[in-house]
């Protein structure tokens, strides 16, 4: 076995058993071509699997990421054995706009060589690109794609939150779409997460989205006296048949009260004062919706004549 002299060389390749509780636990040649095949028994049923050996290949590959995130990245190539010598690789892809180095040296003793490489502009990001690497008759392939891209980014200015009365309109709100690797569109705009009795007002609720320049409009949130105190987030949504791409600021609806909490005692006739607590935005402001407060209580004192 191994060398023939009871030795045996050492080999590093990686053979992964995907989605499997364990890996096959016997070894026989069942075919008689002098090598050794995996035998696995099947729990619970009559069955068995069988791994039939082979040559190892001569050197395997693996990329640092599945999914690009940008427009670069790198990979490693592992040979099976080390050398004695300098081994040159050639890689290749059959996938237009991906650039690597036609070939790479895995020096004398190493068991392992990094390249990196690059998706040029005319790389279809929808595509899945190979690249392949080749040592003598062995060719190792790996496989990735670049990360999924929104065909457009949304921002909002001022994207601050908003705090308004009941029956108030928020400050306008400027929505930018910007392209992304030349897309281009018709994207419908609308809001989610408004309170009751409240709606969006765009300046245009349908923008025309192209790699030729940013477009913009702009949106209001208008409220009645009937809008209920909240503080939540209102989404931006810009929508079109491929992409929903939202964006929220948080809008705060505050209600204005007027509290006397105690009752006017005096003598008929007399006068007497008294203390009304007036509760509302800044610097009317109360710890009724927001705990850590940025104003306080106006306390007003007026006088009641009875005759």
């Amino acid at each position: 076995m191994g060398n023939g002299d009871g030795t045996f060389t050492p080999t590093y390749d990686v053979f992964p058993f995907y989605k499997k509780f364990s890996y096959p636990k016997y070894a026989h040649d069942l075919d008689g071509d002098g090598r050794a095949d995996l035998l696995e028994l099947d729990g619970a049923t009559s069955c068995m699997h069988v791994f039939k050996g082979a040559p190892a290949p001569a050197l395997q590959i693996q990329l640092n990421e599945s999914q690009v995130i940008g427009t670069s990245a790198c990979g490693w190539i592992f040979p099976n054995v080390p050398a004695t010598s300098d081994r040159g690789v050639t890689l290749s892809s059959s996938v237009s706009g991906v650039t690597l180095p036609a070939s790479l040296t895995i020096a004398a003793g190493s068991l392992s060589q990094q390249f990196c490489y690059s998706l040029a502009s005319n790389y279809d990001w929808r595509q899945v690109f190979d690249i392949r690497a080749q040592l003598g008759s062995d060719v190792a392939i790996a496989y990735a794609s670049q990360s999924y891209v929104a065909g457009y980014a949304q921002t909002l200015s001022p994207s601050a939150e908003q705090v308004i009365y009941p029956s108030q309109s928020t400050a306008p709100v400027t929505i930018n779409l910007t392209s992304s690797q030349g897309y281009s569109s018709t994207v419908q705009l609308h809001c989610e997460g408004l309170p009751a009795g409240a709606t969006c007002v765009f300046g245009s609720n349908t923008l025309t989205v192209s790699p030729a320049a940013v477009v913009s409009t702009t949106v209001v949130v208008h409220t009645t006296s009937a809008t209920p105190a909240s503080s939540l987030p209102l989404y931006v949504v810009a929508s079109d048949s491929n992409n929903d791409v939202r964006r929220f600021f948080m809008l705060t609806v505050y209600p204005l009260v007027v509290v006397s909490p105690f009752p006017v005692n005096t003598t008929s006739p007399g006068t007497a004062s008294v203390d009304l607590f007036i509760v509302g935005l800044p610097p009317l402001h109360a710890e009724l919706l927001r705990p850590a407060g940025r104003g306080n209580v106006q306390v007003l004192r007026f006088s009641v004549a009875v005759s």
